[in-house]
């Protein structure tokens, strides 16, 4: 017992008498070998994103400045979302999905500032790239620890990061700050700054704050992060704060069995092999009573929601019918809060797969809004985005909360389902 005490006392003493050249190759090599011995594994992330407007003399300012000034809150969202490393890369899908069939988060997260590599890119661009400088700025204190802290640069030639704008995805280079413990030499921080955005991504500056940790993920140590904040300040002034967290990290399985003459849904983070399950024709219309509360003190986008059809529907051209009561289930795509001019939710539902008996269908439904849904809140001349939301599925709360409630019914439609590949039935 008494050498497990004074081993990694031991380890610290003689770190600390190294030369920061010996530190930082000792660092990468931890961080190689978490990358490389690690299981396949995926973890829950939770990511609440503000929006604000600068105010006062913050609209004058740009870049990394403005970050710290008081600012007026638009609208914020939140989602959970599963991510999963296998085979050193990261897949995602929503959290209530029960199947990862996106490379990049931004094939089924269209709006707003996300960001991916949190896992797996910046580590191995960062630490496992030649030529990579880096300068060492000593030994401080972070959340109580000793740490050391090295300065880095990755220049254009190097860099694996990506910024999207409107038709483009160029690389960009990238400066920042990393720490590590000296107790062990593992990594315990990163943060990022992008250099030279493109001038036609309208953004002024992107931050990105990384905090890391040894998770032990079915017997194995994982290197992972806790948590990260990513900050971004664009050219119209408004400056948006995401911050994600990471929880319920466990061993990813790569070999499961999806059934489709059940209700149930397989468990978040199991891959389902392909079958052919028919699709619903767009242009139906459902009206669907839910099974899952929803309120906006616990619901976010990502999590799986439960309705049964109100009536029975026939399918063209099939001659067969739908009967009333089959189960539909779907998840929350969107949840929004607008503060300015008024408190208003935007919310959209999306249904996914509809099961009654031993059959099962692929479709994907958004709510259809009928016109007195318009016309209440803005009177005879609605916006343009509104329309374009209500359209898109989106239903429109004017309150301070939503509450929706067992039973509540509404009318649902097909519509084409443009990437049948990442399809949740599949």
């Amino acid at each position: 017992m008494r050498k497990l005490w004074i081993a990694p006392l031991f380890v610290a003493i003689c770190a600390a008498s190294e030369p920061p050249g010996l530190i930082l190759e000792r660092i990468q090599k931890n961080v190689a070998e978490q990358l490389s011995k690690s299981v396949n594994y995926t973890c829950t992330e939770t990511l609440n994103r503000s929006y604000y407007r600068n105010n006062g003399f913050a609209m004058a300012m740009h870049g990394p400045e403005a970050v710290a000034v008081p600012k007026n809150l638009l609208l914020h969202d939140r989602l959970r979302l599963d991510v999963a490393v296998s085979e050193g890369k990261e897949i995602y899908a929503w959290h209530g999905a029960g199947r990862f069939s996106a490379s990049q988060v931004t094939e089924f997260v269209r709006n707003g500032p996300i960001s991916s590599g949190q896992f797996v890119g910046y580590l191995k661009n960062i630490f496992l790239v030649p030529g990579v400088k880096f300068t060492y700025r000593g030994k401080t204190s972070e959340t109580g620890t000793d740490v050391y802290r090295f300065d880095f640069a990755v220049p254009l030639r190097l860099s694996g990061s990506h910024v999207r704008v409107k038709n483009s995805n160029p690389v960009i280079p990238y400066h920042g700050w990393f720490t590590a413990r000296v107790s062990d030499l593992q990594l315990a921080s990163l943060e990022v700054s992008d250099d030279q955005l493109p001038p036609d991504s309208d953004l002024q500056s992107v931050q990105t704050q990384l905090k890391y940790q040894l998770a032990r993920i079915s017997g194995r140590n994982a290197l992972i992060p806790s948590l990260f904040i990513l900050q971004i300040q664009d050219n119209d002034h408004v400056f948006s704060r995401s911050r994600g967290d990471y929880s319920d990290c466990r061993q990813f399985g790569s070999e499961s069995t999806l059934r489709f003459d059940t209700a149930d849904a397989p468990a978040p983070g199991e891959i389902a092999p392909s079958k052919a399950v028919p699709l619903l024709p767009p242009g139906l219309s459902l009206r669907v009573a839910l099974k899952t509360e929803i309120n906006d003190e616990t619901a976010y986008a990502g999590d799986s929601v439960e309705g049964v059809l109100a009536r029975a529907v026939k399918i063209p051209a099939t001659g067969e019918t739908i009967p009333k009561n089959a189960i539909l289930q779907g998840i929350i795509t969107r949840f929004v809060a607008y503060f300015r001019p008024e408190t208003q939710y935007d919310v959209r539902i999306e249904f996914y797969r509809l099961t009654f008996g031993n059959r099962s269908y692929r479709l994907k439904a958004i709510h259809e809004p009928s016109e007195r849904e318009f016309y209440p809140i803005y009177g005879s001349i609605v916006p343009e985005r509104v329309v374009k939301n209500l359209r898109a599925g989106s239903m429109l709360i004017e309150s301070k909360h939503v509450r929706l409630r067992k039973n509540f019914t509404a009318n649902w439609k097909t519509v084409r389902l443009e990437n049948p590949a990442t399809h949740p039935a599949n």
